[in-house]
């Protein structure tokens, strides 16, 4: 069986003026590494790919490391710990932060909710996109983001549930150029192509897309450039093959059907999701499940085993 744990942001602090990023520490990073390497062996990364269904099908706990978005951030701290502790993983990169020299909107949101009050962030929001936010979907959006402060969880839930993605992107072009000069941050924020060429060597590397979109809500013919493109460009830049692919917010809406279909179509072998869960059948090598790091032994959220 498979366990696997997924990583986004790992830094020293996370002291921004407002809570917006959330991850590990290096240290909280190897505490985990160490406390899963007593439970199970973690896989190499050419045996995962040579052997993938008897990995999973097996009766051994095997553990694999995954990190989402290609962040400078997971080259300078998470691979020198997993260097000392002999432990593989895979990086999943969007290429529009290459090719493009632009900042994933995630990663805006993330950003800008860093340095702007959460309230005036709404205000700035509504200016620019009429909308009548009901007492009900505030209610809503106190549940949903319940770790968070009344304005921050409103924020989040219009940006994620109410405001279609197009127009959310749009709304937030406009306010990150306000702050941000975007190609200066794209290149401090994302790891260089060297560090990708590096970490390809391993066969370390993975596609997440070209520009982090919920593919499940877009068209084929979307789906496909936005699975093909990143490919051919990694492949391009690094020399080798590209074959697995990590799906950008990995919901069950995010990776339908079709998606998988269009990724097997692509030319990749294996998909991840973010749906929680052991891999214990290979039935399905396009729908793997990951969990989030801190769901995990020696994560935030761990409880009892569970």
């Amino acid at each position: 069986m498979l366990t696997v744990s997924n990583y986004h942001y790992i830094r020293e602090n996370y002291n921004h003026k407002y809570p917006s990023i959330f991850g590990v520490t290096p240290t909280q990073f190897e505490n985990q590494i160490r406390l899963l390497k007593n439970l199970g062996n973690f896989v190499k990364i050419t045996d995962f790919l040579d052997h993938t269904e008897d990995i999973i099908a097996s009766k051994e706990n095997f553990y694999l490391i995954t990190f989402d978005d290609g962040l400078n951030e997971q080259y300078q701290y998470a691979v020198p710990i997993m260097e000392d502790l002999e432990v593989d993983g895979l990086f999943f990169i969007n290429t529009i932060n290459h090719e493009e020299q632009k900042v994933s909107t995630v990663h805006k949101i993330h950003l800008l909710r860093s340095i702007i009050d959460p309230k005036e962030m709404m205000n700035k929001i509504l200016e620019s996109h009429e909308f009548d936010y009901s007492q009900k979907e505030k209610e809503t959006a106190h549940n949903i983001y319940r770790f968070d402060n009344h304005e921050s969880a409103e924020v989040k839930y219009f940006l994620n549930f109410l405001m279609p993605y197009v127009e959310k992107e749009k709304v937030v072009n406009m306010l990150f150029h306000q702050y941000f000069d975007e190609k200066n941050t794209a290149g401090e924020f994302y790891m260089s192509k060297n560090q990708i060429r590096e970490l390809s060597k391993k066969k370390y590397i993975g596609n997440h897309t070209h520009s982090h979109k919920p593919l499940g809500l877009f068209e084929k013919n979307v789906i496909e450039y936005e699975l093909s493109h990143s490919k051919l460009f990694l492949e391009e830049i690094t020399g080798t093959n590209v074959d697995i692919v990590s799906y950008p917010y990995g919901t069950l809406s995010a990776c339908t059907p079709t998606v998988q279909e269009k990724s097997k179509e692509t030319g990749h072998k294996i998909g991840f999701t973010a749906i929680k869960g052991i891999n214990k059948n290979a039935n399905n090598l396009f729908a793997l499940n990951r969990f989030d790091c801190n769901d995990l032994i020696g994560g935030k959220n761990y409880q009892n085993g569970n």
